[in-house]
């Protein structure tokens, strides 16, 4: 009797075991596909990056070949005039 009840826990221990080494097999499949997402983000974000140092770069080299930054705040002053004057003009 001792020795039925020892094999049936040493099955239902045995089976347990089991379904822990397929969920770790499962685990470990969904990490690897999920590190792969995660390098393949790396590199988008790698990419997207350099574009944005790029574009500020040239940005930078813009606004100074016209004339810095005082001509820009200059002509983003006048636009805005300009709109404030429009929006008078057509609800007044």
């Amino acid at each position: 009797v001792l020795m039925k009840q020892q094999d049936e826990g040493l099955d239902v221990l045995s089976h347990t075991i089991m379904r822990l080494g397929d969920m770790s097999t499962n685990i470990s499949e969904e990490l690897g596909q999920q590190n792969k997402m995660l390098d393949s983000m790396e590199t988008d974000l790698d990419t997207a990056n350099e574009d944005l140092d790029l574009v500020t770069r040239s940005t930078k080299q813009l606004i100074a070949k016209s004339g810095g930054t005082t001509n820009f705040c200059i002509i983003a002053a006048l636009s805005i005039a300009v709109f404030v004057l429009l929006f008078l003009i057509i609800y007044v």
